[in-house]
C-alpha cells in the first residue's frame, strides 16, 4: 500500500537513491587562482579611460605584472608541466576479454599528476556491449616518498581501470625511478617558483612606492623562474614511453613538455629582457622615475612646475643657495611666481642633501 512516506522505500527501509558518480570536468582551484588576477586586470581596463597621463606605460606595467603573477601561481598548482596522450585499445580490467577503445591522457605537475581515461562502449565476446561509455579523471600525488605506492594500493582497492593502474605502476618507485625523478624535479622547481613569486610581490610593491628598484626585482623574478625551468628539465626522465595495445598494433604513450613549462619560460624571458633593459637604462641615466618618494635633484636654477586643475602653472625658481658643511644640507630660498593673476608671491625654505633634482607635482 502506497502511503505518504512509503515512496521509493524497500521493505520499510529509508529512501535509497542510486549512486551518481560524475567526473571532474573543471579544476575550480585553478579557476579561483586565475580570477585573482583577472578581476583586477578587467577593473584596471574599465578605469583606464580616466587616466590622463602615462596611459600606455601604466597599462603595460600593470598588465605585465598581472601576467607574470598569474603565470607563476597557476604553474605551481596546475598539473601541466609534462603531458602525454594517445588512443588505446585495451582491456578494461586485468584477466578479462572485454576490450575498449579509449583515449588516455596523463598530465604531470610539480606535486601530483592527473590521469584522464575516456571511452565509448565496452564490448565483450561476440561484440556484446557490456558497459556504456565511461570517463575517469583521477589525481595522484607524488609529493612524498613512497606516496605513489600508497596511491597504487588505493587505486587497486577502488578498482580503477587497467590503463590507469598501468600508468601508476610505471611511476611507482618499485618498478622504475620515474616517480622519484618527478618528485625531485617538482620539489626544487616549486622552491624556485615560490622564490620568484615572492620577488614578484616585492616588484609589485616597488612599482608603486620605489620604482627605482622595480627593474632589478623584475630581473630577479625572471632569473629565478629560468633557474626553476632548468632544474625541471634536468631532473625529469630523459625518455619515458609506456606501451599500450591498439587496433593496429601497439602505441607508445610519449611524454613531452607542456604548457606550464612553456608559459614560465616565456614569462622568464620577458622578465629578464624587460627588467635587464630598464636596469641598464637607469644605470646609464638615460631615464629616471620621478615620484614624491624619490625625486632626482638638479642644480641651482632648476624649475619645478606645479600643475593645477584650472590650468594655472606655478613656477618655483631657485634663487639663492647656502651650503652647510656641518650637517651636509642645503638651504634654498625659493621665490614662487605664479601665472595665475590671483596668486601672490611667497618665500619658503626647504632642506635636502646636495644632489641635482627636478620633479613634477600635480595638485
Amino acid at each position: 500500500m502506497l502511503g505518504w512516506f512509503t515512496s521509493f522505500r524497500e521493505h520499510g527501509a529509508p529512501t535509497f537513491y542510486g549512486e551518481n558518480r560524475t567526473p571532474v570536468t573543471i579544476d575550480t582551484h585553478i579557476v579561483g587562482l586565475v580570477s585573482i588576477f583577472l578581476v583586477p586586470a578587467v577593473t584596471f581596463l574599465i578605469i583606464l579611460p580616466g587616466v590622463r597621463k602615462h596611459r600606455l606605460s601604466s597599462t603595460f606595467s600593470f598588465l605585465f605584472n598581472m601576467y607574470v603573477g598569474a603565470t607563476l601561481l597557476v604553474s605551481l598548482y596546475h598539473p601541466c608541466w609534462h603531458r602525454a596522450e594517445t588512443p588505446i585499445s585495451t582491456s578494461y580490467k586485468a584477466f578479462s576479454n572485454a576490450k575498449m577503445d579509449a583515449y588516455i591522457r596523463v598530465r604531470v605537475g610539480l606535486q601530483y599528476l592527473n590521469i584522464t581515461l575516456s571511452t565509448g562502449a565496452i564490448h565483450g565476446d561476440d561484440n556484446v556491449v557490456l558497459q556504456e561509455g565511461i570517463l575517469y579523471n583521477e589525481r595522484f600525488s607524488f609529493s612524498e616518498v613512497n606516496k605513489m605506492e600508497k596511491e597504487l594500493s588505493n587505486a587497486l582497492t577502488k578498482g580503477l581501470p587497467f590503463p590507469i593502474l598501468k600508468v601508476i605502476e610505471y611511476l611507482s618507485d618499485d618498478v622504475f625511478s620515474w616517480g622519484r625523478q618527478y618528485r625531485v624535479a617538482g620539489y626544487y622547481t616549486a622552491c624556485m617558483m615560490w622564490l620568484a613569486f615572492y620577488t614578484w610581490i616585492v616588484s609589485f610593491v616597488c612599482l608603486s612606492f620605489l620604482p627605482h628598484y622595480f627593474a632589478r626585482c623584475v630581473f630577479y623574478t625572471g632569473m629565478f623562474m629560468g633557474i626553476g625551468d632548468i632544474i625541471f628539465i634536468l631532473n625529469i626522465p630523459r625518455r619515458m614511453d609506456i606501451r599500450f595495445p591498439t587496433q593496429d598494433g601497439d602505441t607508445l604513450l610519449k611524454f613531452r613538455l607542456s604548457i606550464c613549462f612553456q608559459a614560465t619560460c616565456v614569462a622568464a624571458a620577458l622578465c629578464i629582457l624587460i627588467g635587464g633593459l630598464l636596469w641598464i637604462l637607469h644605470r646609464k641615466d638615460i631615464y629616471h622615475f620621478d615620484t614624491i618618494f624619490s625625486a632626482r635633484r638638479h642644480a641651482e636654477g632648476s624649475v619645478v612646475d606645479v600643475y593645477r586643475d584650472d590650468d594655472s602653472i606655478t613656477t618655483i625658481t631657485i634663487s639663492d643657495r647656502s651650503y652647510d658643511s656641518s650637517n651636509k644640507r642645503v638651504s634654498l630660498t625659493q621665490s614662487i611666481q605664479s601665472t595665475a593673476p590671483t596668486t601672490a608671491s611667497a618665500f619658503s625654505s626647504i632642506y635636502f642633501y646636495p644632489e641635482p633634482y627636478s620633479e613634477t607635482v600635480r595638485l
